[in-house]
């Protein structure tokens, strides 16, 4: 059943035996289906129904989602969806998220997510006025429940959302892009409803890592940077509980820390740390300039 629904899904040098079977199920299932490219070279795309908008190069995740957004609002859609490239989603995901919208005080509804390499749920976590932070568990969870952050790949939103909380912030480019705009959404009074019957298969990083009890994402010396960075950008916005920027902070630089410790990259991971604290203190925003920290550049 064809619901009035925009997707929105961002690529970057996608794998396409993950996107195409996603792009299939979303034509089956949204009004719309918009897969915005970042990538620096035009990705074709083979799939009937599916509208294709380059961004001309990696613009990040927040200038493509709301470009995606626009062009769903131009098209008057009640709902718009967002998946990353490599959402895996069953086939009956849309129309399970959407059901959550039954209840009329609903204005955006996320699934759990499963780590398809690790065998486990991530934990969600509802940050309350002042930061003090509050976790549930998807396995003992027998009821949906309603928090303030969530990852947003397979988040569903209603279109008159964006005109009272606004678009993505384009400052931060890539990571921390959910999490402050979710926190815009609290400051509003509009919290997101989380099934533990929906289950997205989602992995976090390049690869994950476990210690002692701990499952730690590895991403990209890149990408640690504009982590590092943004938890810096976090501190400057008045939405975000100081308490949960200053943790976020700390959380990024010990997570880096632990990277250089055990990474052959190791070079690169410190030249990372340094640059994005230099940069984070320094108020810099966007798009890294130059996006390599390897020495032999």
């Amino acid at each position: 059943m064809v619901r009035n629904i925009g997707a929105v899904v961002v690529i970057y040098n996608p794998d396409h035996s993950l996107l195409t079977p996603l792009l299939k199920n979303l034509v089956l299932n949204c009004l719309k289906v918009l897969v915005i490219d970042n990538s620096e070279e035009l990705v074709e795309v083979n799939v009937e129904g599916v509208q294709v908008i380059s961004m001309d190069g990696n613009k990040g995740i927040a200038a493509a989602q709301n470009k995606g957004i626009v062009e769903c609002l131009l098209s008057d859609v009640e709902k718009v969806i967002f998946f990353d490239q490599d959402s895996i989603v069953k086939t009956d995901f849309i129309n399970n998220i959407s059901a959550q919208f039954d209840d009329p005080s609903v204005q955006i509804a996320a699934p759990v997510f499963f780590d398809k390499d690790k065998g486990f749920s991530y934990k969600l976590v509802d940050i309350k006025k002042y930061g003090f932070r509050r976790a549930f568990y998807p396995d003992k969870m027998l009821s949906p429940v309603d928090i303030s952050v969530v990852i947003s790949s397979g988040t569903m939103v209603k279109s008159e959302v964006f005109s009272v909380v606004g678009l993505m912030d384009e400052k931060l480019f890539i990571d921390y892009v959910d999490t402050e705009w979710c926190l815009r959404c609290a400051k509003h009074g509009i919290s997101i409803r989380v099934d533990p019957s929906i289950v997205m298969i989602h992995s976090i990083g390049d690869y994950s890592i476990k210690l002692f009890s701990f499952n730690i994402p590895i991403h990209s010396p890149v990408r640690r940077y504009y982590r590092i960075r943004n938890s810096l950008y976090l501190l400057r916005l008045s939405h975000v509980p100081k308490i949960v920027a200053i943790r976020e902070v700390i959380f990024s630089i010990v997570h880096q820390i632990i990277i250089i410790a055990i990474s052959r990259d190791r070079k690169n991971y410190v030249s990372a740390l340094f640059r994005a604290v230099f940069d984070g203190l320094a108020n810099k925003t966007g798009k890294l300039k130059v996006e390599s920290f390897d020495r032999k550049n």
